[in-house]
C-alpha cells in the first residue's frame, strides 16, 4: 500500500519531551517523535500527535464478564505475556458477590500480573451491559490508552510478532480489524480444569464466519458496535493493511494478528453459557415491557428479543457442527 511505515533508526532522546496544549488539555509530547510521525503520516497530522503523545499504556484490553472465574487466570496471563500492558475487567457478577472476583484474582495471579489489572464492579440493570461498560472505560481512560481492544473471555488475541513491532507497523491507522478463528469443542462433553487453549485446538466452520473484533484509538471513537467502530477520522484497516469498513464480514485472515474464539468449549460449558444469557434476556424483556404501554409495540419488541435469544442458542440446535461426540 502507499502508506509504508518506515522503521525508526534510533529512539529519540528523553530530553525532547515537552508539555503542550492539545484540544484544551495539557499533554506530554516528544517533539522528535512528533516530527518523525508527521513525515510518515503527512495526510493525518493528528495521528502524528497521538503517536507522539506519551500515553500511560500503549495498548490495553477491556472486558466484561459474569461467572467466568475459572477462565480468568489463563486468559489474563496469555494477554499480558504477548504484550498487553493493562486490562480493565468489568465485573458483572451479582451485587452480593461484589469484591469476590478481585479477591480471587489476587489469589491466583502473581503480584506483578495483578498490578496490571483493574476490577470495576458493574451491576447496573441495563439493556446493553457490554456497550455501556465499554463506553465507561473509554470515558475514564481515553487519555491514558493509545490503543484499546475490547474482547471477551472466550477470545484470545494472537500475534505472530512482538507487540511493539506490531503497534509501530500500524501507527498510521485509527482502527485495526482482527478476524475471528472459531475453535470447536473437539468432541468434549464436560468441563475439565485444564487450559482452554490445550483442551480445544481444532478450528471449525460456523455461521459467525467473517466476524471479528477491533482495536481503536479511543480519542477518535464516535461510537462502538462490538465488532466495529465509527471513528471521527483516519483509516480502518485489516492486518494486511487493506483499508476496509469494519466489520470486515468477508475476510478470514488468520495471520499477523487475529482472535481465536473459543465460544462453545464443551457441551456442558456451552449450556451453562446459554443459561446465563437466558436469564439476562429474560430480565431485558421484563424491564422493557414494564416500561412500554403500547401493546403492538410490546408485541414487536418481544418478537425481536426472542429472535436475539434464538440467535444465541442456534449452535445448540446443531450440536454436530460444533464437534461434539454423538450421545447414543
Amino acid at each position: 500500500m502507499d502508506n509504508i511505515i518506515k522503521k525508526k533508526t534510533k529512539n529519540p532522546s528523553s530530553s525532547t519531551k515537552n508539555i503542550v496544549l492539545v484540544n484544551g488539555k495539557w499533554v506530554e509530547i516528544d517533539i522528535k517523535e512528533l516530527n518523525y510521525y508527521k513525515k510518515i503520516n503527512t495526510e493525518d497530522w493528528w495521528i502524528a500527535k497521538d503517536n507522539a503523545t506519551l500515553h500511560k499504556y500503549q495498548i490495553a484490553i477491556q472486558c466484561i464478564a459474569r461467572q467466568e472465574e475459572k477462565y480468568f487466570k489463563e486468559w489474563i496471563e496469555h494477554h499480558l505475556h504477548i504484550g498487553i500492558e493493562f486490562i480493565y475487567i468489568y465485573d458483572n457478577n451479582d451485587i452480593s458477590e461484589e469484591g469476590k472476583l478481585e479477591t480471587f484474582l489476587q489469589s491466583v495471579l502473581s503480584t506483578e500480573d495483578f498490578a496490571k489489572i483493574e476490577v470495576i464492579p458493574w451491576h447496573m440493570p441495563m439493556m446493553f451491559q457490554q456497550l455501556e461498560a465499554y463506553y465507561d472505560c473509554i470515558h475514564k481512560n481515553r487519555d491514558d490508552v493509545k490503543w484499546l481492544l475490547s474482547i471477551d473471555l472466550d477470545e484470545f488475541f494472537i500475534l505472530d510478532k512482538p507487540m511493539a513491532d506490531f503497534l509501530e507497523e500500524f501507527s498510521y491507522a485509527s482502527q485495526v480489524y482482527f478476524s475471528w478463528e472459531s475453535i470447536g469443542a473437539d468432541g468434549q462433553l464436560r468441563y475439565e480444569d485444564k487450559p482452554v487453549v490445550k483442551r480445544f485446538k481444532k478450528p471449525f466452520d460456523c455461521s459467525d464466519k467473517g466476524q471479528g473484533k477491533i482495536m481503536v484509538r479511543p480519542e477518535r471513537l464516535r461510537y462502538w458496535t462490538i465488532h466495529g467502530a465509527d471513528i471521527s477520522q483516519g483509516k480502518t484497516v485489516n492486518v494486511l493493511h487493506k483499508e476496509i469498513k469494519a466489520p470486515d464480514s468477508f475476510a478470514n485472515i488468520h495471520k499477523v494478528a487475529w482472535i481465536k474464539h473459543y465460544f462453545t468449549k464443551s457441551l456442558e460449558e456451552w449450556e451453562d453459557k446459554i443459561n446465563r444469557r437466558r436469564k439476562i434476556i429474560a430480565l431485558f424483556v421484563t424491564i422493557l415491557l414494564n416500561k412500554l404501554f403500547i401493546f403492538n409495540f410490546k408485541k414487536i419488541l418481544y418478537k425481536k428479543l426472542l429472535l436475539v435469544y434464538n440467535n444465541c442458542i442456534y449452535h445448540t440446535l446443531s450440536v454436530s457442527t460444533m464437534g461434539y461426540k454423538k450421545i447414543s
